[in-house]
Protein backbone atom coordinates (compact mmCIF):
# COMPACT_ATOMS: atom_id res chain seq x y z
CA UNK A 1 0.00 0.00 0.00
CA UNK A 2 3.20 2.13 -0.57
CA UNK A 3 1.94 5.52 -0.91
CA UNK A 4 -1.50 5.20 -0.09
CA UNK A 5 -1.68 6.15 3.71
CA UNK A 6 -4.62 8.77 2.96
CA UNK A 7 -6.75 6.16 1.52
CA UNK A 8 -5.89 3.41 3.82
CA UNK A 9 -6.86 5.16 7.17
CA UNK A 10 -3.01 5.26 8.50
CA UNK A 11 -3.03 8.71 9.70
CA UNK A 12 -5.02 11.19 11.03
CA UNK A 13 -8.85 11.15 13.21
CA UNK A 14 -11.49 8.25 12.61
CA UNK A 15 -15.44 9.00 11.84
CA UNK A 16 -17.57 6.58 14.05
CA UNK A 17 -21.27 4.99 12.65
CA UNK A 18 -23.42 3.30 15.62
CA UNK A 19 -26.61 1.67 13.55
CA UNK A 20 -29.40 1.46 16.14
CA UNK A 21 -31.75 -0.98 14.39
CA UNK A 22 -35.39 0.04 16.52
CA UNK A 23 -38.06 1.67 14.69
CA UNK A 24 -41.46 2.46 15.98
CA UNK A 25 -42.90 0.97 12.80
CA UNK A 26 -41.07 -0.18 9.46
CA UNK A 27 -41.21 2.53 6.44
CA UNK A 28 -42.85 0.98 3.39
CA UNK A 29 -39.65 2.25 1.12
CA UNK A 30 -36.70 1.31 3.60
CA UNK A 31 -34.46 -2.08 3.03
CA UNK A 32 -31.87 -0.96 5.91
CA UNK A 33 -31.78 -3.79 8.85
CA UNK A 34 -34.54 -2.02 11.06
CA UNK A 35 -37.60 -3.02 12.49
CA UNK A 36 -39.90 -2.65 15.63
CA UNK A 37 -38.48 -3.23 18.81
CA UNK A 38 -39.32 -6.17 20.10
CA UNK A 39 -39.28 -6.81 24.42
CA UNK A 40 -35.28 -7.65 25.32
CA UNK A 41 -33.80 -6.55 21.90
CA UNK A 42 -32.30 -3.42 23.25
CA UNK A 43 -30.15 -5.35 26.12
CA UNK A 44 -29.56 -7.60 23.10
CA UNK A 45 -27.86 -4.45 21.36
CA UNK A 46 -26.31 -3.15 23.84
CA UNK A 47 -24.55 -6.15 24.80
CA UNK A 48 -23.82 -6.83 21.18
CA UNK A 49 -22.18 -2.92 21.16
CA UNK A 50 -19.70 -3.47 24.10
CA UNK A 51 -18.61 -7.28 22.85
CA UNK A 52 -17.90 -5.31 19.46
CA UNK A 53 -16.29 -2.73 21.30
CA UNK A 54 -14.04 -5.04 23.40
CA UNK A 55 -13.51 -7.23 20.23
CA UNK A 56 -12.08 -3.63 18.50
CA UNK A 57 -9.93 -2.46 21.32
CA UNK A 58 -8.46 -6.11 21.86
CA UNK A 59 -7.19 -6.09 18.22
CA UNK A 60 -5.78 -2.65 18.40
CA UNK A 61 -7.76 -0.69 16.21
CA UNK A 62 -8.54 1.62 19.16
CA UNK A 63 -5.40 2.49 20.38
CA UNK A 64 -4.07 5.76 19.36
CA UNK A 65 -6.93 6.80 17.34
CA UNK A 66 -9.31 9.59 17.94
CA UNK A 67 -12.74 10.31 16.84
CA UNK A 68 -13.85 13.69 15.43
CA UNK A 69 -17.12 12.53 14.09
CA UNK A 70 -19.85 10.30 15.92
CA UNK A 71 -23.30 9.49 13.65
CA UNK A 72 -25.77 7.58 15.60
CA UNK A 73 -28.31 5.99 12.67
CA UNK A 74 -30.86 3.32 12.25
CA UNK A 75 -33.38 2.36 12.57
CA UNK A 76 -34.49 5.43 14.71
CA UNK A 77 -31.80 6.29 17.53
CA UNK A 78 -34.47 8.48 19.28
CA UNK A 79 -36.50 5.82 19.61
CA UNK A 80 -34.45 4.91 22.51
CA UNK A 81 -35.62 6.22 26.24
CA UNK A 82 -33.49 9.02 28.10
CA UNK A 83 -31.65 6.10 30.11
CA UNK A 84 -30.20 3.88 27.30
CA UNK A 85 -28.99 7.17 25.26
CA UNK A 86 -27.18 7.71 28.28
CA UNK A 87 -25.99 4.32 28.65
CA UNK A 88 -25.16 4.26 24.91
CA UNK A 89 -22.72 7.73 25.20
CA UNK A 90 -21.14 6.25 28.17
CA UNK A 91 -20.19 2.81 26.79
CA UNK A 92 -19.31 4.97 23.47
CA UNK A 93 -16.75 7.36 25.77
CA UNK A 94 -15.69 4.34 27.38
CA UNK A 95 -13.61 2.41 24.48
CA UNK A 96 -13.60 5.65 22.18
CA UNK A 97 -11.26 9.07 22.17
CA UNK A 98 -14.07 11.78 21.08
CA UNK A 99 -12.15 15.10 20.27
CA UNK A 100 -13.41 17.80 21.36
CA UNK A 101 -15.44 20.11 18.66
CA UNK A 102 -16.29 16.87 17.66
CA UNK A 103 -19.37 16.52 15.10
CA UNK A 104 -21.87 14.34 16.92
CA UNK A 105 -25.06 13.41 14.98
CA UNK A 106 -28.22 12.22 15.59
CA UNK A 107 -31.37 10.89 13.41
CA UNK A 108 -34.19 11.77 14.40
CA UNK A 109 -37.97 10.87 13.60
CA UNK A 110 -40.25 13.96 14.13
CA UNK A 111 -42.75 11.75 16.10
CA UNK A 112 -40.20 10.81 18.59
CA UNK A 113 -38.05 13.90 18.95
CA UNK A 114 -39.90 15.42 21.82
CA UNK A 115 -38.41 18.92 23.70
CA UNK A 116 -37.52 15.80 26.60
CA UNK A 117 -35.56 14.03 23.86
CA UNK A 118 -33.85 16.56 22.40
CA UNK A 119 -32.54 18.06 25.54
CA UNK A 120 -31.00 14.53 26.69
CA UNK A 121 -29.31 14.37 23.26
CA UNK A 122 -28.02 17.96 24.02
CA UNK A 123 -26.77 17.62 27.09
CA UNK A 124 -25.14 14.11 25.92
CA UNK A 125 -23.03 16.25 23.27
CA UNK A 126 -25.36 15.83 20.09
CA UNK A 127 -24.52 18.90 18.18
CA UNK A 128 -26.46 18.57 15.06
CA UNK A 129 -29.53 16.72 14.10
CA UNK A 130 -30.96 15.28 11.10
CA UNK A 131 -34.71 14.88 10.80
CA UNK A 132 -36.16 12.26 9.00
CA UNK A 133 -39.14 14.54 6.87
CA UNK A 134 -39.33 13.10 4.12
CA UNK A 135 -42.59 14.90 3.18
CA UNK A 136 -45.23 17.49 3.55
CA UNK A 137 -48.08 16.28 2.32
CA UNK A 138 -49.57 13.86 5.06
CA UNK A 139 -50.94 11.46 2.30
CA UNK A 140 -47.69 11.13 0.93
CA UNK A 141 -46.49 10.18 4.40
CA UNK A 142 -49.18 7.49 4.41
CA UNK A 143 -47.97 5.94 1.74
CA UNK A 144 -44.58 5.38 2.74
CA UNK A 145 -45.78 4.14 5.89
CA UNK A 146 -44.44 6.87 7.52
CA UNK A 147 -45.13 7.30 11.95
CA UNK A 148 -45.72 11.14 11.84
CA UNK A 149 -48.28 13.92 10.15
CA UNK A 150 -46.84 17.55 8.78
CA UNK A 151 -47.52 19.08 11.85
CA UNK A 152 -45.27 16.74 13.74
CA UNK A 153 -42.09 17.85 11.89
CA UNK A 154 -42.86 21.81 12.46
CA UNK A 155 -42.80 20.45 16.48
CA UNK A 156 -39.41 19.16 15.87
CA UNK A 157 -37.97 21.70 14.50
CA UNK A 158 -39.36 23.69 17.58
CA UNK A 159 -38.20 21.09 19.91
CA UNK A 160 -34.15 21.40 18.35
CA UNK A 161 -34.27 25.02 18.53
CA UNK A 162 -35.71 25.26 21.92
CA UNK A 163 -32.82 22.46 22.74
CA UNK A 164 -30.13 24.99 21.88
CA UNK A 165 -29.40 23.01 18.36
CA UNK A 166 -27.94 25.23 15.64
CA UNK A 167 -27.36 22.54 13.26
CA UNK A 168 -30.75 20.89 12.15
CA UNK A 169 -30.57 19.24 8.80
CA UNK A 170 -34.07 17.70 6.90
CA UNK A 171 -34.56 14.80 4.76
CA UNK A 172 -36.45 14.74 1.81
CA UNK A 173 -37.78 11.82 -0.76
CA UNK A 174 -38.65 13.14 -4.98
CA UNK A 175 -40.00 10.80 -7.27
CA UNK A 176 -42.24 8.83 -5.15
CA UNK A 177 -45.67 7.43 -6.51
CA UNK A 178 -48.16 9.81 -7.60
CA UNK A 179 -45.84 12.71 -6.66
CA UNK A 180 -46.24 15.72 -8.77
CA UNK A 181 -43.99 18.41 -9.51
CA UNK A 182 -46.43 20.68 -7.70
CA UNK A 183 -46.65 18.82 -3.91
CA UNK A 184 -42.91 18.72 -4.44
CA UNK A 185 -42.30 22.39 -5.04
CA UNK A 186 -44.16 22.56 -1.93
CA UNK A 187 -42.43 20.01 0.31
CA UNK A 188 -39.39 22.01 -0.51
CA UNK A 189 -40.38 25.33 0.19
CA UNK A 190 -42.22 24.18 3.24
CA UNK A 191 -38.73 23.17 4.88
CA UNK A 192 -36.52 25.96 3.32
CA UNK A 193 -39.70 28.00 5.45
CA UNK A 194 -38.33 25.93 8.60
CA UNK A 195 -34.61 27.56 7.66
CA UNK A 196 -32.72 24.31 8.61
CA UNK A 197 -28.84 24.38 7.93
CA UNK A 198 -28.34 21.24 6.04
CA UNK A 199 -31.47 19.53 3.51
CA UNK A 200 -29.91 15.71 2.10
CA UNK A 201 -33.01 15.63 -0.20
CA UNK A 202 -32.94 11.73 -2.22
CA UNK A 203 -34.07 10.45 -4.96
CA UNK A 204 -36.69 7.22 -4.43
CA UNK A 205 -35.02 4.03 -5.09
CA UNK A 206 -37.82 1.21 -4.93
CA UNK A 207 -35.55 -1.48 -3.12
CA UNK A 208 -35.91 -5.11 -3.74
CA UNK A 209 -39.10 -6.65 -2.20
CA UNK A 210 -40.17 -3.47 0.16
CA UNK A 211 -44.06 -3.32 0.46
CA UNK A 212 -43.80 0.14 -1.73
CA UNK A 213 -41.64 -1.91 -4.08
CA UNK A 214 -44.04 -4.73 -4.87
CA UNK A 215 -47.12 -2.14 -4.67
CA UNK A 216 -45.50 -0.43 -7.41
CA UNK A 217 -45.06 -3.57 -9.34
CA UNK A 218 -48.53 -4.64 -8.59
CA UNK A 219 -49.98 -1.81 -10.25
CA UNK A 220 -51.41 -0.58 -7.28
CA UNK A 221 -49.49 2.41 -7.46
CA UNK A 222 -47.68 4.34 -10.03
CA UNK A 223 -44.67 4.04 -10.99
CA UNK A 224 -42.30 6.79 -10.95
CA UNK A 225 -41.26 8.90 -13.90
CA UNK A 226 -37.60 9.01 -14.48
CA UNK A 227 -38.36 12.32 -16.64
CA UNK A 228 -40.17 13.64 -14.13
CA UNK A 229 -37.73 12.94 -11.65
CA UNK A 230 -35.50 14.52 -13.39
CA UNK A 231 -37.32 18.00 -13.58
CA UNK A 232 -37.44 18.00 -9.74
CA UNK A 233 -33.47 17.59 -9.24
CA UNK A 234 -33.24 20.30 -11.79
CA UNK A 235 -35.70 22.23 -10.41
CA UNK A 236 -34.54 21.85 -6.69
CA UNK A 237 -30.77 22.74 -7.22
CA UNK A 238 -32.23 25.79 -8.62
CA UNK A 239 -34.75 26.76 -5.69
CA UNK A 240 -31.88 25.55 -3.16
CA UNK A 241 -28.94 27.63 -4.37
CA UNK A 242 -31.06 30.55 -4.84
CA UNK A 243 -32.04 30.34 -1.29
CA UNK A 244 -28.35 30.53 -0.69
CA UNK A 245 -27.69 26.72 0.57
CA UNK A 246 -24.61 25.23 -0.78
CA UNK A 247 -25.29 22.48 -2.84
CA UNK A 248 -21.86 20.53 -2.67
CA UNK A 249 -22.91 16.63 -2.73
CA UNK A 250 -25.41 15.31 -5.74
CA UNK A 251 -28.23 15.15 -2.71
CA UNK A 252 -27.12 17.29 0.08
CA UNK A 253 -27.23 21.56 0.44
CA UNK A 254 -26.04 23.19 3.18
CA UNK A 255 -25.46 26.44 4.71
CA UNK A 256 -22.23 27.91 4.60
CA UNK A 257 -19.89 25.95 7.12
CA UNK A 258 -22.78 23.43 7.44
CA UNK A 259 -21.34 20.68 5.41
CA UNK A 260 -21.59 17.11 7.31
CA UNK A 261 -18.42 16.52 8.44
CA UNK A 262 -19.39 12.84 8.95
CA UNK A 263 -20.73 12.13 5.57
CA UNK A 264 -17.97 13.71 3.55
CA UNK A 265 -15.80 11.10 5.38
CA UNK A 266 -17.14 8.52 3.08
CA UNK A 267 -16.92 10.65 0.03
CA UNK A 268 -13.95 11.66 0.62
CA UNK A 269 -12.76 7.81 1.17
CA UNK A 270 -11.27 8.68 4.81
CA UNK A 271 -11.24 6.20 7.27
CA UNK A 272 -14.52 5.13 9.15
CA UNK A 273 -15.59 2.62 12.58
CA UNK A 274 -19.31 1.07 11.98
CA UNK A 275 -20.59 -0.07 14.69
CA UNK A 276 -23.87 -2.12 15.48
CA UNK A 277 -26.03 -5.12 13.33
CA UNK A 278 -25.37 -4.06 9.63
CA UNK A 279 -22.70 -1.62 10.12
CA UNK A 280 -19.68 -1.60 7.92
CA UNK A 281 -15.81 -0.07 8.44
CA UNK A 282 -12.88 0.58 6.74
CA UNK A 283 -10.17 0.96 8.82
CA UNK A 284 -6.42 0.92 7.88
CA UNK A 285 -6.91 -0.54 4.11
CA UNK A 286 -9.37 -2.69 5.72
CA UNK A 287 -13.22 -3.49 5.10
CA UNK A 288 -15.52 -5.06 7.75
CA UNK A 289 -19.40 -5.86 7.72
CA UNK A 290 -21.48 -6.86 10.49
CA UNK A 291 -24.27 -9.67 9.95
CA UNK A 292 -27.97 -7.97 9.22
CA UNK A 293 -29.29 -9.72 11.93
CA UNK A 294 -29.41 -9.34 16.09
CA UNK A 295 -28.91 -12.33 16.88
CA UNK A 296 -26.22 -13.20 14.95
CA UNK A 297 -24.25 -9.58 15.74
CA UNK A 298 -24.53 -10.35 19.11
CA UNK A 299 -23.54 -14.11 18.73
CA UNK A 300 -20.37 -13.08 16.72
CA UNK A 301 -18.84 -10.53 19.65
CA UNK A 302 -19.88 -12.62 22.27
CA UNK A 303 -18.29 -15.65 21.05
CA UNK A 304 -14.98 -16.38 23.49
CA UNK A 305 -12.75 -15.73 19.97
CA UNK A 306 -15.04 -13.84 17.78
CA UNK A 307 -14.35 -14.01 14.17
CA UNK A 308 -13.02 -10.95 12.44
CA UNK A 309 -14.09 -10.14 9.18
CA UNK A 310 -11.58 -7.18 8.59
CA UNK A 311 -10.31 -7.88 5.03
CA UNK A 312 -8.33 -6.08 3.20
CA UNK A 313 -9.05 -3.89 -0.32
CA UNK A 314 -7.26 -4.39 -3.29
CA UNK A 315 -5.28 -1.33 -4.13
CA UNK A 316 -7.16 -1.05 -7.74
CA UNK A 317 -10.42 -1.42 -5.87
CA UNK A 318 -9.47 1.31 -3.49
CA UNK A 319 -8.67 3.52 -6.55
CA UNK A 320 -12.14 3.17 -8.07
CA UNK A 321 -13.62 3.45 -5.06
CA UNK A 322 -12.03 7.21 -4.04
CA UNK A 323 -12.47 8.14 -7.12
CA UNK A 324 -16.13 7.34 -7.50
CA UNK A 325 -17.09 8.51 -4.04
CA UNK A 326 -15.02 11.99 -4.74
CA UNK A 327 -16.78 12.20 -7.64
CA UNK A 328 -20.21 12.37 -6.01
CA UNK A 329 -19.04 15.85 -4.90
CA UNK A 330 -19.90 19.04 -6.67
CA UNK A 331 -16.38 20.35 -6.18
CA UNK A 332 -15.33 16.80 -7.65
CA UNK A 333 -11.41 15.65 -6.93
CA UNK A 334 -8.22 16.91 -6.58
CA UNK A 335 -5.89 15.45 -8.59
CA UNK A 336 -2.91 17.11 -7.05
CA UNK A 337 -4.35 15.07 -3.76
CA UNK A 338 -5.29 12.20 -5.46
CA UNK A 339 -1.71 11.65 -6.94
CA UNK A 340 -0.16 12.53 -3.71
CA UNK A 341 -2.27 9.72 -1.92
CA UNK A 342 -2.22 7.15 -4.75
CA UNK A 343 1.34 7.40 -6.04
CA UNK A 344 0.33 7.54 -9.97
CA UNK A 345 -1.66 10.27 -11.47
CA UNK A 346 -5.11 9.40 -12.77
CA UNK A 347 -4.28 9.45 -16.42
CA UNK A 348 -1.66 6.69 -15.65
CA UNK A 349 -4.08 4.79 -13.96
CA UNK A 350 -6.80 5.06 -16.57
CA UNK A 351 -4.89 6.08 -19.69
CA UNK A 352 -7.20 8.12 -22.21
CA UNK A 353 -10.46 7.49 -20.20
CA UNK A 354 -10.81 10.76 -18.50
CA UNK A 355 -10.37 12.71 -21.97
CA UNK A 356 -12.76 10.59 -23.46
CA UNK A 357 -15.35 11.42 -20.46
CA UNK A 358 -14.61 15.29 -21.09
CA UNK A 359 -15.11 15.04 -24.41
CA UNK A 360 -18.83 13.65 -23.89
CA UNK A 361 -19.73 16.50 -21.55
CA UNK A 362 -19.55 14.44 -18.70
CA UNK A 363 -16.95 15.37 -17.05
CA UNK A 364 -15.07 18.51 -16.27
CA UNK A 365 -11.50 19.80 -15.41
CA UNK A 366 -10.93 23.29 -14.18
CA UNK A 367 -7.71 24.05 -11.86
CA UNK A 368 -7.08 20.49 -11.22
CA UNK A 369 -10.20 19.74 -10.09
CA UNK A 370 -12.42 17.15 -11.93
CA UNK A 371 -16.02 16.84 -11.34
CA UNK A 372 -19.18 15.71 -12.83
CA UNK A 373 -20.66 18.69 -15.07
CA UNK A 374 -24.10 19.36 -14.26
CA UNK A 375 -25.62 17.53 -17.29
CA UNK A 376 -24.07 14.41 -15.14
CA UNK A 377 -25.40 15.30 -11.89
CA UNK A 378 -28.94 13.50 -11.74
CA UNK A 379 -27.69 10.41 -14.23
CA UNK A 380 -24.98 9.56 -11.42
Amino acid sequence: MTGMTGMTGGTGTTACYVHTPFCAIKCSYCNFFSGVRQTGEADLWFEGLAAELAHHSRMGRLSDRSFDTLYLGGGTPTALGATELVDLFRLIHDHLEIVPGAEITSEANPESLTPGQAGVLRELGVNRLSIGAQSFHDDELKRLNRPHDVAAIGRAIAAARGAGFDNVSLDLIYGLPAQTMETWQVSVNRAVDLAPEHLSLYCLILEPATPLTLDVNAGRLPRPDDDRQRDMFDWTVARLTGAGYDFYELSNFARPGRRSAHNLRYWLGRPWLGLGPSAHSFLDGCRGANPANLDLYRRRFIAPEPVDTFRPVARPDLIFERIFMNLRLIDGMDLADFEAEVGQPLDDLYPGVVDRLIGTGLLQLRERHLSLTPRAWFIS
